[in-house]
Parts: structure tokens; C-alpha cells; sequence
């Protein structure tokens, strides 16, 4: 029986990759527990750190490590991974990233204090903020609200990066959630793809992951461009999804409007050329109202009374979708 399969995509972290190989090899829970690593084709001495590692190991862990025949990007890598897995419970972990000692046996134990839990995320660590770490007046331990759980999930309420939670392998493979390639932003997708899926889930609020603020990561040197780029494609892709439900929902309005803010906080209004619905004069009111941070007293009338009339107004699915013509290419990136 195997409870927990670790998935770790490997691409370029030759300076990283042996704390996070170590950092489960010095985990207090130890049995019953896979490592797969995801061989990404990267050009330096990961792979070779990482065989050095393994052919020196001596614990309960098995590691396995499978083989790209070329560089396919984190989504594919993760993809592979699930795959192969036998986990109860799967946990992504960047390569570059790392778990505390503690990190599987905190998580896990919410899995047999709440049998049968869907989803136990952790508490993220990340260099220079605080922005990932669990509060307690935020969260429950546990909840089995369906709609309250797709609402904090598709909202942000709930972090969106994939890493650092369990989720169960069979709730997984039954509901085909995988990772959308050929994306950058893959966890904002899969945040949407999974939101409506999970019934039940249980927080830990100690620290169980330590995220890297890593110099040469994906976003980290995009230009501008490149950064409102990927957040419009995610937007079009998600949308394209919406498109083909009766109505869509108000929390559904609100990722879709988080999305398209974070493009146009980029570029401004060349965002609203990228965008599907670009021609939807609400839409693009509510976007604009979005990415205002000023605090001044007209700004939180809008944001209190005028913002949630308009999500509601574009819940209508004919209204959102005014004269959108899917098939034109020049929305579509």
C-alpha cells in the first residue's frame, strides 16, 4: 500500500534540487511513501545530482525516476507523474522548493482524522512574505461544503498553485483533472479545473511547505508582455470552458475578472485586446474598476455596491457572451 505519492518535476535546478531531495529523505513519515521524479530534459547536473542522491539512500522511500525524451514543461512533467502514481493521496512539490520534517505526517494526519478528505492543503512558507501561511480566522480545520469549497478555490480565497496539498489519486483520475498543457500559469488553470470537483477539505495550518523565490523561475524575468500574455491566454482558455455552460456563476465571474486584472495591471488596455470578451462594455467597466487600488471613498463605493451588481448582471450567460465569435482567431491566443 502506498499512502502518499510525491510528484517533482526536474528542469534546471542543479542548485536547489539536492535540499528538496533531502528535505523528504528527512521527513518524520516515511513508509508507505513514493518520490517520483520527472526528468524534463533540462541542459545541467540535476539528473546526475539526483542519481548520486538515490544510489546513496538508504530509507523506506521509494524513488522513481522517469524520463522525458524531450523538454515537454511542468504541466506535461506533472501529467507523467500522475500517471505512473499508486498513492493514495498525490503532492506536488517544486524541484526547487522543499518540505519541513514534519510536513507529510501533518498533512496525512488530516487524512485519518477526517477519513475520506478530498483535498488537505498546507501552509506555504514563502521567501520575504506571508502571504501563503493559513490563518485559523480565515478557515475551518475541515469542511464538506461543496459549493462553499468551489467558491474559495475558484475566488483565490484558497491559494492556486498546485503544490503543497494532498489530494486524492482516485478523485484525480476520475474526473480527468489534469494539468492543461502548453500553459505557464497551469496552476490558475487547474484551480478552475478542480474547484467544482472537490467535496470535502481539511486545512493544516503549520508551515509544511517552503516556497523558493527562485531568480531564473518561469515568470521571474517575463517581460510585461509576456506576463499579460499568459494571463489572457489562461483567461481565453477558461472562458472557452464557461462558454459551453447553461449560466455561469458569480465566483466564476469574479476568477475571470482576477485573471484579466492581473493582465491589464501589466499593460493596460492592450490587455482588453487580448481578451475574448473585449467587446462586452460591463466586462470591461468591471475590469478596469478591478485593477483600481486607490483607497479613496468613491473607489470602495465601487468596489462595495457598483462591482457586485455588475458580477451579477454578467452571470447571465447571454449577456457575457455578448457578440463574442469564438472562432475568430484574433481573440484567441
Amino acid at each position: 500500500m502506498c499512502n502518499i505519492s510525491v510528484i517533482i518535476p526536474v528542469y534546471n535546478v542543479e542548485d536547489y534540487v539536492l535540499d528538496c531531495l533531502k528535505s523528504i529523505q528527512n521527513q518524520t513519515m516515511t513508509n508507505n511513501i513514493e518520490c517520483i521524479l520527472i526528468d524534463d530534459c533540462g541542459t545541467d547536473h540535476s539528473m546526475d545530482i539526483i542519481s548520486d542522491f538515490i544510489f546513496q539512500y538508504k530509507g523506506n522511500i521509494s524513488f522513481i525516476v522517469l524520463h522525458h525524451q524531450h523538454n515537454k514543461g511542468l504541466s506535461a512533467a506533472r501529467n507523467t507523474g500522475i500517471s505512473v502514481a499508486k498513492g493514495q493521496y498525490l503532492l506536488f512539490l517544486d524541484s526547487d522548493d522543499k518540505l519541513y520534517p514534519n510536513s507529510l505526517e501533518l498533512l496525512y494526519g488530516l487524512t485519518l482524522k477526517y477519513p475520506g478528505v478530498e483535498l488537505v492543503q498546507g501552509s506555504t512558507f514563502a521567501e520575504h512574505t506571508n502571504a501563503f501561511l493559513l490563518n485559523k480566522d480565515r478557515f475551518p480545520e475541515y469542511s464538506n461544503n461543496k459549493k462553499w469549497i468551489s467558491n474559495k478555490i475558484v475566488n483565490f480565497t484558497i491559494q492556486d498553485p498546485a503544490y503543497n496539498r494532498l489530494i486524492k489519486r482516485d478523485v484525480v483520475i476520475t474526473n480527468s483533472l489534469y494539468f492543461a498543457e502548453g500553459y505557464i500559469q497551469e496552476d490558475t488553470i487547474w484551480a478552475y479545473t478542480i474547484h467544482n470537483k472537490i467535496g470535502s477539505i481539511a486545512f493544516c495550518f503549520e508551515p509544511t511547505y517552503y516556497y523558493r523565490m527562485n531568480p531564473f523561475g518561469i515568470m521571474k524575468g517575463a517581460d510585461k508582455h509576456k506576463k499579460a500574455s499568459s494571463f489572457c491566454r489562461v483567461f481565453n482558455y477558461v472562458y472557452k470552458k464557461m462558454y459551453e455552460q447553461d449560466k455561469i456563476s458569480y465566483s466564476e465571474i469574479v476568477y475571470l475578472e482576477k485573471n484579466a486584472s492581473r493582465a491589464f495591471k501589466e499593460i493596460g488596455d492592450e490587455a482588453l485586446n487580448m481578451i475574448i470578451v473585449l467587446n462586452n462594455p460591463l466586462f470591461k467597466y468591471l475590469i478596469i474598476l478591478s485593477s483600481n487600488f486607490s483607497k479613496s471613498l468613491i473607489n470602495k463605493v465601487y468596489r462595495k455596491i457598483i462591482m457586485p451588481i455588475l458580477r451579477l448582471l454578467l452571470t447571465s450567460n447571454k449577456l457575457f457572451s455578448y457578440n463574442v465569435d469564438l472562432t475568430d482567431r484574433n481573440t484567441i491566443l
